[in-house]
């Protein structure tokens, strides 16, 4: 598989990084010297200049390319670098960033095709974000939550609370009594140290527990931590930005009985986002306005979401929303530095934009293939990887000892037959399976090995 990727900020360099070590073959496009140099001890072809000229795409390799993502600072380059894949080479698959609502509302829908603007996938950061907080809001107690097995079941960091009923509990007695809600605890951040636990591992009060629940237990599951479930009925956004605007409007179509308040700091843009919106109250001003915040009844309110393009001012509204008696809070972060600190902080759940978008990006890219991360661990160390079964692969057959050998992958859930199993050591993998796999970065070109048909081409 080859993959061009036009643009090398912070998206462009990441999504680089993670196929490189998958025996994908990855090009990447920028004008920046400095931005390229960054990448120079990744396996990958990097390329200065832009993208809109012919004569550098095809020195990235356009002519047989199968992707080309186009995530430069515009819009309109980024679906020009898309018509000219089709045209010019009939890339088979076209992605562009899209940032613009503009370009994003249904006036527009019917110009993405062949014959008009030849963009297969239109990725809009600011809605990635505001969907993944909309679809989790209905949960309580996680402030890092992903899909596994095509949304069948959750992979969840949580705060172990002093109260909760597994807090001094060994993971062996875990899962030996907790039958009626079983739950894999795959990682434990304890003292700003990530390890993988052994059924001895007993937990403490105020560990950061990352584990997998089948999605129809994961209110039982965050409530064995300690975690209440809370009513989301009453919501404050602050920030009217690209990601609050679109998270107002998705909970004004998908949520009619949430009563949404918006607040802005800049006038202007509250004035525009406001006759847009039909059930939700704008207000202008600081989120960090006490008074305002008063005169918007926040003590009645559930759940406070700070998404301005401040990460310090989204943090610190969390601390003053606490201090205004308001049962949860959500803030917008960019480093996953803040998440040892979440606690401290009071922020309930941390949204990271950068991560969300790379992942979304990467599920595309990889929808054809076998193997595709699910997410990464705060500090990077360890990836939570899919892989299907097939009857052809090397992994058909193994087992739970075997993958480890092969890979250094811990085998942590797999789902078969509409069903969540963990594993135990001598489970075997059977075709169709889907399985959940905790690895180093390292080491996924071995997983991938395991897991592909003999890496064929799509």
């Amino acid at each position: 598989m080859k993959v061009i990727i036009c643009g090398a900020g912070q998206v462009g360099a990441n999504v680089a990084r993670y196929l490189s070590n998958e025996n994908i073959s990855v090009s990447i496009v920028d004008p920046s010297l400095e931005s390229l140099s960054e990448l120079n001890n990744i396996d990958i072809l990097t390329i200065q200049g832009s993208a809109t000229y012919v004569h550098t795409l095809e020195a990235a390799g356009i002519s047989d390319a199968d992707v080309i993502l186009s995530v430069t600072r515009s819009d309109e380059l980024n679906m020009l670098i898309c018509q000219l894949a089709q045209s010019l080479y009939k890339t088979p698959l076209k992605i562009a960033r899209v940032r613009d609502h503009e370009y994003l509302s249904s006036k527009w829908k019917s110009l993405y095709n062949h014959e008009n603007i030849p963009v297969d996938l239109i990725i809009s950061p600011e809605k990635e974000v505001a969907n993944y907080i909309a679809q989790n809001l209905a949960y309580t107690g996680w402030f890092d939550m992903f899909t596994l097995f095509d949304e069948e079941a959750h992979s969840i960091a949580t705060i172990c609370a002093p109260n909760a009923p597994l807090h001094g509990v060994s993971l062996k007695d875990i899962s030996l009594t907790n039958t009626k809600t079983p739950i894999n605890i795959i990682a434990i951040s304890r003292n700003g140290k990530i390890f993988l636990p052994e059924d001895s591992t007993v937990l403490q009060a105020h560990d950061i527990l990352h584990f997998i629940v089948k999605k129809e237990n994961t209110h039982a599951a965050l409530s064995l931590f300690g975690h209440t479930h809370l009513d989301s009925s009453r919501l404050l956004i602050v920030g009217g930005g690209a990601v609050g605007y679109s998270l107002a409007k998705h909970l004004e179509h998908e949520s009619s009985d949430i009563i949404v308040k918006l607040v802005e700091s800049n006038k202007d843009r509250a004035e525009k986002i406001a006759p847009k919106l039909d059930r939700t109250i704008v207000l202008h001003g600081k989120g960090l306005d006490k008074n305002l915040l008063l005169e918007a009844n926040i003590p009645a309110t559930d759940t406070v979401v700070s998404v301005t393009n401040d990460e310090n001012v989204n943090l610190l509204m969390s601390l003053l929303a606490k201090d205004l008696n308001v049962q949860r809070t959500i803030s917008l972060v960019n480093n996953d530095m803040y998440i040892p600190m979440a606690p401290s902080l009071k922020v309930d759940a941390l949204i990271h934009p950068h991560k969300i978008t790379i992942l979304s990006i990467l599920r595309h890219i990889r929808n054809q293939r076998e193997l595709k991360t699910v997410h990464t661990l705060p500090d990077h160390s360890w990836e939570l990887m899919e892989a299907i079964v097939n009857d052809g692969s090397e992994g058909n057959g193994l087992t739970t000892d075997a993958i480890y050998k092969l890979t250094y992958g811990h085998l942590v859930g797999v789902w078969r037959e509409n069903n969540l199993v963990f594993p135990d050591k001598a489970l075997q993998l059977h075709p169709n399976d889907k399985a959940a796999i905790l690895i180093k970065p390292q080491h996924r070109r071995k997983l991938d090995k395991v897991f592909s048909l003999s890496h064929r081409v799509i």
